[in-house]
């Protein structure tokens, strides 16, 4: 992705209703109702070992030729495995894309701007207390957070003080 300049996003339709499930292990996913048994033929939300996500497609190329290309083989097995997209949701030949909630451009994988506005909003802590409550709230990311609870301390001074801890 380092060199990549030009990106495209699929969205498949419905996808985990487009992929079919394997017949011998249609059995692994029975249900009765009343007296009968039914099976799933496509792929269900729930079904243990079923990928978490799978409706999006990124495709990232240096140049807009070789782009095409990619483009042009992947819709093409798309097609070939029955797969439809959601053309509404899809972009394509862009310089940048959102993604999973990163942006993505040129040499470049940032967070989605928008995904940390609330953090930048937020006060500081002027207390103790306050602290732990944003802890809470960020405990993946508060261990140099937790540092400053040890110390006792709050000494900051810019006004992301939570990103610049991060």
């Amino acid at each position: 992705m380092r060199n990549a300049r030009v990106f495209s996003k699929i969205d498949l339709r419905s996808a985990f209703w487009q992929i079919p499930i394997e017949w011998n292990d249609m059995t692994k996913t029975g249900f009765y109702v009343g007296n009968k048994i039914y099976y799933w033929r496509k792929m269900a939300f729930g079904l243990t070992n079923a990928p978490a996500s799978i409706h999006d497609i990124i495709i990232y190329s240096e140049t807009h030729e070789s782009h095409l290309k990619h483009l042009d083989f992947l819709l093409k097995q798309l097609h070939h495995f029955g797969l439809r997209i959601s053309l509404a949701k899809c972009e394509f030949f862009k310089n940048e894309i959102i993604f999973f909630g990163h942006r993505i451009q040129h040499g470049q994988v940032a967070i989605d701007p928008s995904k940390i506005d609330g953090i930048k909003k937020m006060p500081p802590p002027t207390d103790i207390k306050s602290l732990m409550r944003v802890l809470g709230v960020f405990s993946s990311i508060s261990a140099p957070l937790t540092d400053l609870l040890r110390s006792r301390r709050l000494s900051y001074s810019r006004p992301d003080w939570l990103l610049a801890q991060c």
